[in-house]
């Protein structure tokens, strides 16, 4: 499977929040109630995604996948705000593709390492962030989903 990186387009802002709705529910089974997952409408999303910037992994299906980068709070330090595989893609090496690429879009913005949250409790993505060298910190903070509070845990790597 050949899979092309490139910048997001206001026309993909549909298949992106699908993406994102579908990875988010086959990824936080569990962490949340299947009520709420199964609620989930990537409508709402599609005007954000209109308006945001991220990069899409694409293969001959369309659509698979997304990051977005940018900077952290910290000096030197970039953030992945932002990242979907569709769960028919997990394993396909779309994930590996896009991760690629953005840790090499923050080190070409001069960012010596970068961090992303991630959910406690998403033990299949902190595997996969592991395995590509990623490394919690330590820190940790509750943020609100889907009506209840999450732990998340921060990952950080360094970029050069």
């Amino acid at each position: 499977m050949r899979i092309r990186i490139r910048p997001s387009v206001p026309e993909d802002a549909e298949a992106i929040a699908d993406v994102q709705v579908r990875s988010f529910q086959a990824g936080l089974i569990g962490i949340h109630s299947a009520e709420a997952l199964a609620a989930l409408d990537p409508a709402p999303r599609v005007p954000l995604w209109r308006e945001r910037s991220a990069f899409v992994a694409e293969d001959e299906e369309g659509v698979a996948g997304l990051v977005q980068v940018g900077p952290s709070d910290e000096e030197g330090v970039g953030e992945i705000y932002r990242f979907f595989v569709a769960p028919e893609r997990w394993g396909a090496g779309v994930g590996q593709a896009l991760m690629g690429h953005a840790r090499e879009q923050l080190r070409s913005a001069g960012s010596d390492q970068a961090l992303l949250w991630v959910h406690a409790g998403n033990r299949r993505a902190r595997r996969f962030y592991e395995a590509g060298g990623w490394r919690h910190d330590g820190a940790a903070k509750d943020q609100e989903a889907l009506g209840h509070l999450v732990r998340l845990l921060c990952y950080r790597i360094c970029l050069r």
